[in-house]
């Protein structure tokens, strides 16, 4: 499982990315409604990668983040001196009580690409305050072939492939 969080004047986001043994991947992006220092949304990804695992009754997982600073504060290496992040620090190991194993580990930014690009969408993208689904389709498009001699004539006929999503994230 992988997280990050971003903030920036236009907003604040938070991604996080669970793999599971069976090579399925289940990307998560937030869009946090309140304004926040980089940190407090890291901690807030920290939080619902937590939350999520918690109901998704997965007890036994690796959390990898880039955050040495919230990473390092779980551990008790650094202590937290910022007050506005006691309550996310306090809140991260109570959650963490909850679950049976869990292993956390610092990576650098560039192992963490996947996390990161879903806080940074998240945060660019302004909602109002009311629950929003968006989807982010995957796809290709094959242009159909066009003769250079045809000049509009009707006589070629074009298909339209429309896929449907089966699955809703």
């Amino acid at each position: 499982m992988y997280f990050d969080g971003a903030a920036h004047r236009e907003g604040v986001g938070a991604g996080i990315v669970f793999y599971t043994p069976e090579t399925n991947i289940f990307p998560y992006s937030f869009t946090l409604t309140r304004r926040c220092s980089n940190n407090v949304a890291k901690y807030q990804a920290l939080i619902l990668n937590f939350e999520t695992a918690v109901d998704m009754k997965q007890l036994h997982f690796r959390v990898y983040g880039d955050s040495k600073l919230v990473i390092n504060q779980l551990f008790g290496i650094h202590g937290v001196k910022k007050l506005e992040l006691i309550p996310y620090y306090k809140y991260a190991r109570q959650l963490m009580g909850y679950l049976d194993n869990v292993t956390i580990e610092h990576i650098p930014k560039n192992f963490n690409q996947q996390a990161d690009s879903l806080a940074r969408v998240a945060s660019m993208i302004t909602l109002p305050s009311y629950r929003n689904q968006i989807s982010i389709c995957q796809n290709w498009v094959i242009p159909p072939m066009f003769d250079e001699e045809d000049n509009g004539g009707e006589k070629n006929a074009y298909h339209i492939f429309v896929h449907e999503i089966e699955k809703e994230d």
